[in-house]
């Protein structure tokens, strides 16, 4: 990555002048953005549904996400599919003050964008300018960060190899696609991510997955569109069959 100044150029015209296929653009909000030219907006973090949902939390309602990852105050959670950190943001929320959660994203123009927007997002709903502030972002795949034990083993693990499909559905995210890699993960990658929880690893797909019928989790919580499989720990209650 090497810094260019923009001199008032229109964005189009700073890529072909630098012959760059893309452009991390810092803004003067602090606005961070990845610009491509395939969208005039470009791609910036925003917190999406996870902004609602935190606010509703906040109120004592319930949130089935939460609940499934049966998530306690004080865990420490990891997410190995940060992405925009949607779901990373209301673990956090609800993990509080005392918990922690770290997040990994294995693209790096991604990570720069969201860590950056996790540092600077303005709100003045508190509750989720403390979330945002308490997601430790992590450069790299989640199974490099936990063979080289770079993170801490966690209370809950959880796993959404659906990233690239959701987006996929959503308009809003569109700009996003291009900066993500798509998720597969083996048998070996599961067992070891539930080896390296001590409670429980929670895995996202399709409801219908042709991967369920190949698995046999301790907890299935379907929902219209996905899926969340649950996973005791090894030693705890069992462990269902990955």
């Amino acid at each position: 990555m090497r810094f260019a100044a923009r001199r008032r150029r229109p964005l189009t015209a700073l890529l072909k002048d630098e012959a760059s296929e893309a452009a991390v653009v810092i803004g003067d909000d602090p606005q961070i953005a990845l610009f491509d030219g395939r969208s005039s907006h470009g791609f910036f973090y925003h917190p999406g549904i996870s902004l609602p949902r935190v606010k509703a939390m906040e109120k004592g309602v319930r949130d089935r996400f939460v609940d499934i990852c049966g998530i306690q105050e004080g865990d420490h959670v990891l997410d190995g599919t940060a992405g925009l950190c949607a779901e990373a943001t209301l673990l956090a929320a609800a993990v509080g003050e005392s918990g922690a959660v770290t997040a990994t994203e294995a693209h790096y123009l991604t990570y720069l964008v969201v860590r950056e927007g996790l540092a600077s997002y303005q709100t003045s709903f508190l509750p989720f300018a403390r979330a945002l502030r308490r997601i430790d972002l992590q450069y790299g795949t989640w199974q490099e960060q936990v063979r080289m034990k770079k993170v801490r083993r966690p209370d809950v693990f959880y796993l959404d190899p659906m990233f690239e499909q959701t987006i996929t559905k959503s308009s809003g995210m569109q700009a996003l696609k291009p900066y993500t890699l798509s998720e597969t993960f083996s048998s070996a990658d599961l067992e070891l991510a539930r080896a390296f929880s001590r409670r429980r690893l929670i895995v996202k797909t399709r409801r219908h997955s042709a991967w369920l019928e190949t698995v046999q989790p301790d907890e299935l919580h379907a929902s219209a569109r996905f899926s969340y499989a649950v996973f005791y720990a090894n030693g705890a209650r069992g462990g269902g069959a990955i």
